[in-house]
């Protein structure tokens, strides 16, 4: 979940708490070594080591309150750049099969709602 993508090196610690100074809902967690980040775009994690040049920029990025958007704006682009071709392949078909089967799901209940069979 958090181990897609690994910036920097050492225990990352067993256990993390929500980062509560970032305003709504963010997928973003925090011990003293490190952020867990979870559902970066197509639902990949990273864990960033805090003493690296990744973990300071986001470090300031939460206390300077830049806001969920630009931080998440930031995630995203951070993963497309470490991220190995072949495993986010991996990535965009599993989110593709993800949708594609939720979308099936979603037109069964509409039928079926419309034959009053639901």
């Amino acid at each position: 979940m958090w181990d897609d993508i690994i910036i920097g090196k050492g225990n990352k610690g067993t256990s993390a708490t929500l980062v509560f100074d970032i305003e709504g809902n963010n997928n973003i967690s925090e011990n003293n070594v490190s952020y867990w980040i979870s559902d970066g775009i197509f639902e990949i994690g990273m864990t960033i080591f805090k003493n690296t040049p990744e973990g300071k920029k986001l470090d300031w990025m939460i206390k300077d309150k830049v806001g969920l958007s630009n931080i998440n704006n930031w995630i995203d682009e951070l993963i497309i750049k470490k991220i190995k071709l072949k495993d986010l392949k991996q990535k965009i078909e599993e989110s593709n099969e993800k949708f594609y089967n939720l979308g099936k799901e979603a037109k069964i209940i509409e039928v079926l709602n419309v034959l009053n069979i639901g």
